[in-house]
């Protein structure tokens, strides 16, 4: 696939030139305590990894979920498809159909495989489980066999919406098809476990479906704790509580360095993750 785009590629059609771009993995080099001939290789990888590869699996859903992708702006998906993330399989947006659509996801998993690389996996709606595991099927397979394949060369998951999430409206009494959302699969062991990501809503908002690929190239560093020495490294993506630093709460601006964390809800809940996240006692 030697015509997709690289980061630095997109970067530079988006107006960054390169010494802008050489001066970004300078200082991110020197806040990691690296040498300058490591900044010089980082630099490097960096701008010539191409653009994740995206794969979106629909299961037991309404579509909403990708009508709020469609809709979404700042940025919209034009820019999202063409500038920031490779979208190699949707069934909802792709030309090709039947044996066409699933050559085409197993193409892009080989694809990725071929250069040592793996897909961001997107999932929308509920997966029926136990005997009632083919009330969906898809190409002659049930949507865990299909999900379970697109995962294992996964790099992360993102469950979008209600009923990726928590089940939704398949689950709701009596669920009679035994949905569950994939938080619910993998602690039942019916999927790998793996870094998972929920945004939830119904449907979710358009701006929050634009966060995950993005964070995944730009996850910021905390910094160390001045007056404690908390220990360094990334923040973590997803905390399972709606705090501060959920992403259904944290817009991608406050993605920032500091100690500081801006919270709407749960002041007392938010000053404990805070703690945790950087390291430092709750107590203090």
């Amino acid at each position: 696939m030697k015509d997709r785009q690289t980061v630095f590629e997109t970067l530079q059609a988006q107006g960054v030139s390169r010494r802008q771009f050489m001066k970004f993995c300078a200082v991110t080099a020197s806040s990691l305590a690296l040498s300058g001939k490591t900044a010089q290789a980082f630099a490097q990888a960096l701008g010539s990894a191409p653009r994740p590869s995206v794969i979106w699996m629909s299961f037991q859903q309404c579509t909403g979920c990708s009508e709020s992708l469609l809709r979404s702006f700042n940025p919209n998906v034009e820019n999202l498809i063409l500038s920031v993330i490779s979208l190699d399989y949707h069934e909802s947006l792709q030309v090709a159909a039947g044996h066409q659509a699933e050559q085409a996801r197993a193409n892009a998993i080989a694809a990725n495989r071929s250069r040592g690389a793996k897909h961001i996996l997107v999932v929308d709606g509920s997966i029926p489980t136990a005997e009632n595991e083919w009330w969906m099927a898809v190409a002659g397979r049930s949507a865990i066999e299909t999900l379970t394949e697109a995962m294992t060369e996964a790099e992360i998951v993102i469950a979008l919406g209600t009923c990726a999430t928590f089940g939704g409206i398949p689950a709701a009494y009596p669920n009679p098809s035994k949905a569950m959302g994939v938080d619910e699969l993998m602690a039942a062991r019916l999927i790998p476990t793996m870094p998972l990501v929920n945004i939830s809503g119904c449907p979710p908002d358009g701006a929050r479906l634009l966060q995950p690929p993005r964070s995944l190239q730009q996850r910021p560093l905390r910094q160390l704790s001045r007056r404690r020495g908390g220990e360094a490294g990334l923040l973590p993506l997803h905390a399972r509580l709606p705090g501060a630093i959920d992403l259904q709460r944290m817009h991608h601006s406050e993605m920032e360095r500091g100690d500081e964390f801006p919270h709407a809800l749960r002041p007392w809940l938010h000053r404990v993750l805070r703690a945790q996240v950087l390291g430092q006692d709750a107590r203090g």
